[in-house]
C-alpha cells in the first residue's frame, strides 16, 4: 500500500525536489466513525496501524505518507466503504505542503471525521504565505465540512492554531470549493504544525465523497509599482514639510 500511495504523490507532481536536508516531521492520519473495529482498522491500514481507541483509527508516520485502503479494494470502515484515504506531507512533499485525499462511500447513514496533522515542520523560516485549496465531488444527501489550520506552537493537535480556510458543501456539489486559493501570511519561528479536518455526514447508503485538500506555500506579495509610487510621494511630502519648518 505504501508504494501505491507514494506513486500517487509522484503522479500529482508534488514530490520534493533537492532543496537540502529537511527535518523528518511526524504525519498523523486519523479516521473516526461509529461502528469502527480494530480489525477493520488493521485490515484497512495494511498492517501500518499505529493505534485504535473507541471509534478512531490512527496511523503515525515519519516517512511522509499515511493511508487506509487502496485503489483496488473497498475496505469496510464502520458505516463507510473506503476506496482510498491518504495523507501526504514532508519528506514526500516539500515543506510546508500537506495533502489530504478522500474517496469514501456510505454503507448507511453516518458521520465520518478525518484529520491529518503535520508536526515538526521547520521550513520556510520566518514569514511566508500558505495557500489552501479544496476540490472534489459530494453526492446528493451528504454534507462535507473541511478546514485547515496553521499551528505556530507545533502542538500536533488537529484544529490547533490559526484557521486558514474552511468551507461546507451541502447536497450535490462538484468542482472547487468557493473561497479557496486565498493566501494567508504566517510566521515560523523555528518549528510549526499544520492540520486538515474533514467531516462527512451521510444521510443514507451509497453516497460517495471524493475530496482533495491541498496546502502549499506561495510567494509573499511584493510591492506593486503603484504602492511604491505612493510610498515615494508620501516620503517626498514629509521631506518637503520638514524643510519648510526648518526655514
Amino acid at each position: 500500500m505504501k508504494k501505491l500511495l507514494i506513486a500517487s504523490a509522484v503522479a500529482a507532481g508534488l514530490f520534493a525536489g533537492t532543496h537540502g536536508v529537511q527535518a523528518a516531521p511526524i504525519i498523523t492520519l486519523t479516521l473516526s466513525t461509529a461502528g469502527l473495529t480494530s480489525g477493520q482498522c488493521a485490515a484497512g491500514s495494511g498492517g501500518e496501524l499505529s493505534s485504535f481507541s473507541g471509534d478512531t483509527c490512527t496511523i503515525t508516520s515519519t516517512n511522509g505518507v499515511a493511508g487506509f485502503g487502496n485503489t483496488f479494494i473497498n475496505f469496510q470502515m464502520g458505516n463507510f466503504l473506503f476506496n482510498n484515504e491518504a495523507g501526504f506531507g514532508a519528506p514526500i512533499l516539500t515543506q510546508p505542503s500537506l495533502w489530504l485525499r478522500t474517496n469514501a462511500t456510505s454503507a448507511s447513514a453516518g458521520v465520518l471525521t478525518i484529520t491529518l496533522v503535520a508536526q515538526g515542520y521547520t521550513t520556510p523560516l520566518g514569514g511566508f504565505a500558505l495557500d489552501s485549496t479544496a476540490s472534489g465531488t459530494v453526492d446528493r444527501g451528504s454534507t462535507v465540512n473541511i478546514a485547515d489550520y496553521f499551528d505556530a506552537s507545533n502542538s500536533g493537535v488537529a484544529g490547533a492554531g490559526t484557521l486558514l480556510y474552511g468551507t461546507t458543501w451541502t447536497g450535490f456539489a462538484s468542482g472547487s470549493a468557493p473561497g479557496g486559493n486565498v493566501p494567508v501570511n504566517v510566521t515560523n519561528n523555528g518549528a510549526y504544525g499544520e492540520s486538515w479536518i474533514e467531516t462527512i455526514t451521510a444521510t443514507g447508503r451509497g453516497q460517495t465523497t471524493g475530496i482533495n485538500g491541498t496546502l502549499i506555500a506561495v510567494p509573499l506579495p511584493s510591492p506593486t509599482p503603484l504602492s511604491l509610487l505612493g510610498f515615494g510621494l508620501v516620503a517626498l511630502g514629509l521631506v518637503t514639510r520638514r524643510r519648510r519648518f526648518q526655514n
